[in-house]
């Protein structure tokens, strides 16, 4: 659970200037601060599933039922979804990349080896 908010908070980082520059800062409730929650978990939730993390059933239900909480969201419009899908995948991507460049420069290649 703390892994998945972890990911979630860090998605929204990416959001920021010189990252992924999307407008993050929104006002609680309003179309577009759902927008960003959507890509925030969706993006949590792609990169545990892209480092082959196990999602336990209560994991995984928190994901559902959170992302069920913003989804009306895209009665407006549907095609929202895959913008977000798109967004969260460059999250994933984004965090993925930085955590390997991470591994890379602080640990030894045996360490590596041991951690992936």
């Amino acid at each position: 659970a703390f892994l998945s908010v972890l990911l979630h908070e860090e998605g929204h980082a990416t959001g920021a200037k010189g990252r992924l520059d999307r407008d993050i800062r929104n006002t609680f409730g309003t179309p577009k601060y759902a927008m960003e929650e959507l890509r925030a978990e969706l993006g949590s939730l792609f990169v545990q599933s892209d480092l082959g993390l196990s999602l336990p059933e209560e994991n995984f239900n928190d994901h559902t039922n959170y992302l069920k909480s913003w989804i009306g969201a895209l009665k407006d419009d549907p095609n929202e979804l895959f913008r977000a899908c798109a967004d969260a995948d460059r999250i994933s991507e984004r965090l993925i990349g930085n955590y390997n460049r991470h591994l890379e420069e602080n640990l030894s290649v045996s360490e590596r080896t041991i951690v992936l």
